[in-house]
Order: structure tokens, then sequence, then C-alpha cells
């Protein structure tokens, strides 16, 4: 009976593992997502920022 409470709690371990793992992975790509919508936000203001300034300097 007790080797079958302990293999029952290495199944739960690994099963909790692996949705922590799954998990984790779905943050990461999340991230990925936002730090790239970052990048073209910072080009977009940066190019807004530079348009101003040349319009700036013309006058």
């Amino acid at each position: 009976m007790n080797i079958w409470l302990l293999c029952l709690g290495q199944a739960a371990v690994a099963l909790l593992l692996f949705f922590v793992l799954c998990g984790v992975a779905v943050i990461h790509k999340q991230a990925e997502k936002a730090n790239k919508r970052l990048e073209k936000t910072q080009l977009a203001v940066q190019e807004l920022c530079d348009r101003i300034w040349d319009r700036w300097q013309d006058e």
C-alpha cells in the first residue's frame, strides 16, 4: 500500500511540475510578443520625435 502512495505522490508532483513549466513557457511567449510590440512603439516614437525635431530646425 505504501508503494502505491509513493508512486501516486511522485505522479502528482510530476504533473504539477509539468503544469508549472507549461505556464512558464506561455508567460515567456507572451513576454516575447510584448517586447516586440514595445520595440515597434519605441521606433514609432523615435521617428515622431525626429520629425518634430526636423520641423523645428527648419523654422
